[in-house]
């Protein structure tokens, strides 16, 4: 908690700050999940990693359409909703994707999207778990009021 706080309050760049969230999302569901936070590109078609995953999963996520073919992140920013998948195994969308889930250790995919008060679509947010597991509502609303405090530091940057 030091490191963030004094992040906060020493001028930091936004990828600090959406660090910062990371932690606090990690920590929030007991230290079982990794998380990141994607920005859309300026013709609304594509995401791009900033922070939070790990560099081989981001080289392989560059560019992740967004579309109704799409899913986790790429879907959530289409349909401007939580995407949950509580176990990819036997989600049928992701059939093409398993190898994915595997190489990167991960069976739930959480992907919401982030948007500024105004309804601007800025980005996504994802957590990965290495079990199946459901979102609760309360999981929803720290989600919701997570992305809010995103879009503010992403919009701003």
């Amino acid at each position: 908690m030091i490191k963030e706080a004094s992040a906060l309050g020493n001028g930091a760049s936004p990828t600090e700050l959406l660090e910062v969230l990371i932690h606090t999302a990690i920590e929030q569901a007991g230290g079982n999940t990794r998380a990141g936070f994607f920005f859309v590109d300026a013709n609304g078609r594509e995401l791009h990693h900033i922070i939070g995953m790990t560099e081989a999963y981001a080289r392989q996520m560059d560019g992740f359409p967004i579309g109704p073919q799409s899913l986790a992140c790429g879907l959530a920013a289409f349909t401007r909703q939580a995407v949950i998948t509580p176990d990819v195994i036997v989600e049928p969308r992701w059939k093409p994707w398993l190898w994915f889930a595997k190489e990167f250790d991960y069976r739930a995919c959480w992907s919401v999207p982030v948007e500024t008060s105004k309804g601007k679509l800025v980005g996504t947010f994802a957590m990965h778990y290495r079990a199946p597991t459901e979102a609760t509502p309360r999981d929803l609303d720290f989600a919701a009021a997570l992305t809010r405090t995103a879009a503010t530091i992403i919009s701003r940057y």
